[in-house]
């Protein structure tokens, strides 16, 4: 959801005895700070809830497991990360095997500049 400037954060807890588990969406800058008040899934639809994304998650486990799908994915990106690749171009190469790749900001990179 990145790509499209949207962070998802999964919220679960306990109010008044209750156990409760959703969803929430926000828009984000192109730099990848949140902007605005996130709203919950519910204000979408069931199909972007936490229910529908627990079933996305199980289903892609199990086709991870299926034969082969894991060392195939293992190889495409162990073939995408030559040391000769740049960023880009490993991102090039997973795309072109339909893997999208999300880049995230690492907090303690930045002490290290």
């Amino acid at each position: 959801m990145e790509a499209f400037n949207i962070s998802v954060e999964e919220r679960t807890g306990t109010i008044d005895g209750r156990n409760y588990a959703g969803v929430i969406y926000g828009a984000l800058t192109d730099d990848g700070y949140g902007i605005g008040t996130p709203f919950k899934s519910s204000r979408i639809g069931r199909d972007v809830g936490y229910k529908a994304l627990q079933k996305y998650y199980e289903n892609s486990k199990i086709k991870l497991k299926e034969d082969g799908t894991l060392d195939r994915l293992r190889q495409t990106v162990k073939d995408a990360m030559s040391p000769c690749n740049t960023r880009e171009e490993f991102r090039r190469l997973l795309k072109a095997d339909g893997i999208d790749v999300v880049s995230a900001p690492i907090p303690w990179a930045e002490s290290m500049a």
